[in-house]
């Protein structure tokens, strides 16, 4: 009895020490996918700032105080719309001056014409004229008369005293005929004077008449300066001013009262290196530069956010020259921005479509790993044993895509999900991406579509 009580303990203990071994882990699931061919859009991407075609900054062209504010900070505005008002009755009260010197000289212009007629009067000289001629004729006729009295003196026909007497006679017709004479040189002469001075007289008046319109349009065009209004439609950013305000006195510069902004389109600008230039230059020249509107080059932007903005745009400038100090050659794309979201100051980054590679294998960015050897991905064999497979990356492609110049072949099944489980020579369960997961099948057995099944275990 004692020997078989104390059996009992023992017999337990051996049978507890016996443990059934652990069972193996699954094989860890991973999604995996074949190449794609297709052809790729090569893009180049560069960074640009979003600027405006025009920005105008709004200035007190005279001096006043600000009397109102005819805009809501921040709004939209239109073309001339009035933006501020500044006191303007100083300046109405100048024009009222301006135009009252304005009649004031047409007063005097008038006047100056009225002169310069009676000037041109030549009734005195005509009268002096006719004398002359008078006076010559009565010479003539002295002269003859003189004549004749000497011919009968010498004849013994006429008195000694005759002939004195036609002699005085023609003395004194020579004295009257020069005496007119003169008197009608200084009538011409006074004539002269006359005129030239009411022709100055009227030369003076128009430009006074000239001075008042210039004063005139000078006070209207400063009276129109207290209505300040913009010149451009856009966007309005806050006012630098606030009623009451005294602007433009004793200023080196105008005071600046705010700053408007056309909004719709936005230009873009960014730089290409020099490298880039040529490669452009190339790919036109062989007729395979990216999409073109209208003889431009179209482009996309990729917003902060790293969303794709939904209007294309186009090149509409490149510089005459590279900077040499960057080795860059900057461009302009203009974009229409309809609903205003996009602001000058904004970062965006151009997309540009270089070209295109016509049957690229491509698979998904997911798959691609980065040692220090480089790009790499991990393929599943038909054994669904992890493979290493070191790769040449191309160009980026749409839909996170990306072009395997090397590396890879159409039917290789890549590890797209579930990289962090997978291991090199390791047996993984995997999953054609979209489909239900397969058991592995013998390397010799492989349908279109299908993954290889891994062969049973003895």
């Amino acid at each position: 009895m004692l020997v078989l009580a104390l059996g009992v303990p023992v017999l337990s203990i051996v049978g507890c020490g016996k443990k059934e071994p652990p069972k193996p882990l699954p094989p860890p699931a991973v999604t995996v996918a074949t190449p794609v061919r297709k052809t790729v859009a090569v893009y180049g991407e560069y960074v640009g700032m979003v600027d405006s075609p025009q920005t105008i900054e709004l200035v007190a062209r005279v001096e006043g105080f600000v009397k109102e504010i005819c805009f809501q900070e921040g709004s939209e505005v239109a073309q001339d719309a009035l933006m501020f008002v500044i006191d303007p009755d100083q300046y109405q009260v100048a024009l009222q001056k301006a135009k009252a010197q304005s009649l004031l000289a047409e007063a005097t212009l008038a006047s100056a014409k009225a002169a310069l007629v009676q000037a041109k009067n030549v009734k005195d000289i005509e009268v002096d004229r006719a004398n002359v001629a008078r006076d010559q004729a009565a010479l003539e006729n002295a002269d003859q008369v003189a004549k004749d009295a000497r011919v009968a003196v010498g004849a013994n026909a006429m008195a000694r005293s005759q002939l004195d007497s036609a002699e005085a006679g023609l003395k004194q017709a020579r004295a009257t005929l020069e005496a007119t004479r003169a008197k009608l040189a200084q009538s011409e002469a006074d004539y002269q004077t006359r005129v030239a001075q009411a022709e100055a007289n009227v030369a003076q008046a128009e430009a006074n008449i000239a001075a008042a319109k210039a004063a005139v349009a000078d006070a209207d065009l400063n009276l129109s300066y207290t209505k300040v209004r913009t010149p451009v439609k856009g966007r309005v950013g806050l006012a630098h001013v606030k009623i009451g305000r005294l602007v433009g006195h004793n200023e080196a510069t105008p005071t600046l009262l705010a700053t408007v902004s056309l909004m719709d389109p936005l230009y873009v600008h960014f730089t290409i290196s020099e490298r880039e230039m040529y490669t452009l230059k190339k790919l036109a020249d062989e007729k395979k530069l990216g999409k073109t509107v209208a003889g431009k080059l179209a482009v996309n932007m990729i917003l902060e956010d790293g969303s794709l903005y939904p209007h294309e745009g186009m090149i509409n400038f490149t510089d005459r020259a590279l900077d040499p100090g960057t080795g860059t050659l900057k461009m302009r794309a203009e974009f229409p921005n309809p609903d205003k979201f996009l602001r000058p100051g904004n970062y965006a980054k151009i997309r540009m479509v270089l070209t295109e590679l016509p049957d690229a294998l491509v698979i998904s960015e997911r798959a691609l790993g980065t040692d220090q050897s480089g790009p790499f991905v991990l393929v599943v064999d038909p054994q669904n044993l992890v493979e290493y497979r070191p790769v040449k990356t191309g160009p980026k492609a749409d839909g996170g895509m990306v072009v395997i110049e090397a590396g890879l072949k159409p039917d290789d099944r890549v590890i797209v999900k579930g990289l962090q489980r997978a291991r090199p020579r390791r047996e993984v369960a995997p999953t054609l991406d979209g489909a239900a997961p397969v058991a592995a099948a013998a390397p010799a057995a492989s349908a279109a579509g299908t993954l290889p099944q891994k062969p049973a275990k003895e």
